[in-house]
């Protein structure tokens, strides 16, 4: 028979780490020194930088009042006088709006003449613009020359911006080595996104050798600042003994202080653990508590996850036809559970009139992403022709992937199929090997028919079987 009690997938398996590389965008930064100038020099306005420096901080002090006209205007007469923190600041403020309104070319007026006189953070913020063609026609090569003005002297996110270029090829040939020297300077300045990226480098192996302490330690830079996906990523890390003993209470410590950032992975995997009771006392209504949080931004695997506690009543009140929203909200995303979720509730009738065409369809999306389940329960709709023309031949195909990740049921089914000549050519050894594998994992029926296929077998031939069933190594699942 199809299952149709689905289990609630343990993504404590392996949690992967994603590279993401945040990019830092324009931003608001006041910077009131004098800029390399004498204090007493007289300016292209006839003041001294002393006089330009103090309406730069009266316009900045209007604008923290929300004084933004009388603000504007003295940071204005300041930068016209050739002070550069006023030039610098006047260029944010048309970026982001501040005051004015937002206008990306005078954003390019203005901080082209900080950048000009090697103002770093005017050199990275014209970067910015470049990158993103705001203000000016986009170019990843003109962006990564002044991003590299920037890091150059020394200025920490125009470093992280250098290795970002780096990272993805933006105006310049890949180099990961390269990204990673420009991450780690960075980092060393304790940016955040540094951190993590460098983190992520090397617990994938890219642009440096792979180690996984190297990874925990940089990950944990990052999240003692409060980044989320550093703290889902540490937690991770305990989760699953990478770089650190594994400890599932630290695990679920992290997990918890990145979800209550609203981080989606985090709260799935809190609700994995207060399903499972792994690392905190299991509490099903917690687990769905944070599903919930979860699935609400969308999140696929939660929204799966949440239509099994409604499916099963765990922590919810039993409700199929909810169950059925989530798992098609997680079908819709092309994640493999929840189309698999979906077809059972098709096969079933539950939350839905049964209808073994669709249940088929949807187990066909599954299965092409490599779902095992799924793949069985296909090759069973072709074995008895529900929702699908019978067809032995297409059921031993569909049989053959699933039990060849190592599915039981699907181990057993297919064995049949080969001691029965099933859309097969009968082969008792190959019965034998399939029958042997599914008893391995606890299958009773599999178990007895292994026993009766055995005395079909000639020694040379169980010989045969039992050296496949040694060599036997079930395939990653594959979408």
């Amino acid at each position: 028979m199809k299952n149709a009690r689905l289990i609630i997938v343990l993504l404590a398996i392996v949690a992967a780490v994603v590279l993401v590389v945040t990019h830092v965008s324009v931003h608001f930064s006041v910077n009131v020194q004098p800029n390399d100038k004498e204090a007493g020099a007289k300016n292209n306005g006839g003041m001294t930088n002393e006089d330009a420096a103090a309406e730069f901080q009266l316009g900045m002090a209007c604008l923290d009042a929300k004084n933004f006209v009388e603000g504007i205007k003295l940071i204005r007469e300041a930068a016209d006088r050739n002070y550069v923190p006023a030039q610098f600041n006047l260029g944010v403020c048309y970026g982001q709006g501040i005051g004015v309104s937002r206008d990306y070319a005078q954003a390019e007026v203005w901080l082209r003449k900080a950048a000009e006189q090697n103002d770093t953070e005017a050199e990275n913020n014209l970067g910015d613009l470049y990158e993103h063609g705001e203000g000016v026609r986009q170019n990843l090569t003109t962006a990564l020359e002044w991003y590299r003005k920037a890091a150059d002297q020394g200025n920490s996110l125009g470093e992280v911006n250098v290795g970002e270029c780096y990272d993805k090829g933006w105006g310049v040939t890949p180099d990961k080595a390269l990204a990673a020297q420009w991450y780690r300077k960075a980092a060393e300045q304790n940016v955040v996104l540094a951190q993590y990226n460098l983190a992520a480098f090397y617990f994938n192996g890219q642009g440096v050798a792979q180690d996984y302490k190297q990874a925990v330690e940089w990950f944990r830079k990052a999240a003692d600042q409060g980044f989320a996906p550093a703290q889902f990523d540490l937690g991770s890390c305990y989760d699953n003994g990478q770089g650190v003993v594994a400890d599932p209470a630290e695990a679920a410590k992290w997990y918890r202080k990145a979800a209550e950032q609203n981080n989606p992975s985090a709260e799935n995997m809190l609700g994995n653990c207060y399903s499972l009771g792994v690392g905190v006392e299991a509490n099903q209504v917690e687990a769905a508590k944070w599903y919930r949080r979860a699935a609400e931004q969308n999140y696929a695997e939660a929204q799966y996850n949440l239509g099994v506690s409604y499916r099963h009543g765990e922590g919810v009140v039993t409700n199929d036809v909810e169950a059925v929203k989530w798992y098609r909200k997680a079908a819709e995303q092309d994640n493999a559970d929840g189309e698999l979720g979906l077809a059972v509730c098709y096969d079933n009738g539950h939350g839905v009139p049964v209808d073994h065409v669709v249940a088929a369809q949807w187990y066909r999306k599954a299965a092409d992403h490599g779902n095992a389940e799924a793949q069985y329960n296909l090759g069973v709709s072709y074995l008895d022709g529900e929702g699908v023309g019978k067809n032995e031949v297409e059921a031993v195909k569909w049989l053959t992937k699933s039990a060849e990740q190592g599915y039981a049921d699907a181990e057993n089914d297919l064995g049949v199929c080969f001691g029965a000549g099933r859309g097969v050519k009968p082969d008792y050894v190959q019965a034998y090997k399939w029958f042997k594998l599914a008893s391995m994992q606890g299958s009773v029926d599999a178990e007895d028919n292994a026993r009766k296929t055995i005395g079909m077998l000639t020694p040379p031939q169980i010989t045969n079987a039992e050296r496949m069933v040694r060599e036997f190594k079930p395939v990653e699942e594959k979408d």
